[in-house]
């Protein structure tokens, strides 16, 4: 007898193979919204019409028009030929492309570009010194000179030692070229932070909170809310140069709902753990 632990993975692919083809035409449906994998549907399509042709014949479906059905299948079958080699040729340009979407801070447009027009930013880095203090006017124009401005912001607690311990051997002492301190820019974040939140000619809302554990990734996001967000996830590793060398991913709705979602949803819970500052 299998463990129960096989037989209820059987019992999953029976399920799995009842539901299929509901969830192949909600793919279908979603991909068509999205205007994702049309020529392929458009080829599928067009066999389904030949292949019923074939079978039913074309005098018996247009007994008065055959030869012009003749001229409009061959017709179909060449658009199916470009549009076959258009779907080739589209997988050999997709093959290598992700390095498009895997990338490290050499591809970052400048900071200032990708606030234009946007409205909240979310932030979480070990210290975030490097856009608050660097960018610090380009968040005041962009962001917080806007009623509805919003920007969350977490860093590492300096004051939860475990954390800091573990974190500064990461981002401290395991990069070849080391050019900052993580007490320091902490320290110095906050002082940052003190200042913003002293600026009186703003009317968009400034927050942060400190977070007791890194989770091994930093983040921003650009209206994270909105249907045209973008979020940033940046991976810290194991051993780096310096910190341009680290790999990072960015993410819109449009080009995945679910990983979007997940990590819009990591920052949100990070955000509900975070301690608030003392008032």
């Amino acid at each position: 007898m299998k463990p129960l632990l096989y037989c209820s993975d059987s019992l999953h692919e029976v399920r799995g193979e009842q539901v299929r083809p509901l969830k192949t035409l909600r793919r279908i449906w979603n991909d068509l919204r999205q205007f994702k994998n049309v020529e392929a549907y458009v080829v599928l399509l067009l066999v389904i019409v030949w292949v019923v042709v074939s079978i039913v014949g074309i005098e018996t479906l247009f007994p008065d028009g055959a030869q012009r059905i003749t001229i409009v299948l061959n017709l179909i079958l060449t658009a199916l030929g470009i549009l076959i080699f258009r779907i080739t040729h589209s997988e050999q340009g997709n093959a290598s492309q992700l390095d498009d979407y895997l990338n490290d801070r050499s591809t970052f447009e400048p900071f200032h570009t990708a606030l234009k027009g946007k409205r909240q930013l979310w932030i979480y880095g070990a210290s975030a010194t490097n856009i608050i203090n660097d960018h610090s006017r380009a968040i005041h124009d962009e962001i917080l000179n806007r009623k509805d401005g919003e920007i969350r912001i977490i860093i590492q607690n300096p004051h939860a030692s475990d954390g800091m311990r573990i974190l500064k051997q990461q981002v401290d002492e395991n990069v070849s070229y080391q050019i900052q301190e993580l007490e320091a820019e902490i320290a110095r974040s906050l002082r940052t932070f003190t200042l913003i939140q002293g600026w009186r000619d703003v009317a968009g809302r400034f927050e942060y909170r400190l977070l007791d554990f890194s989770p091994g990734f930093s983040m921003v996001a650009f209206d994270p809310d909105q249907r045209d967000g973008k979020i940033i996830v940046e991976f810290y590793g194991y051993a780096n140069r310096d910190t341009n060398d680290r790999m990072h991913i960015t993410l819109t709705r449009q080009e995945s709902e679910h990983w979007y979602n997940y990590w819009k949803g990591q920052f949100e819970s990070m955000w509900e753990h975070a301690t608030p500052p003392n008032p």
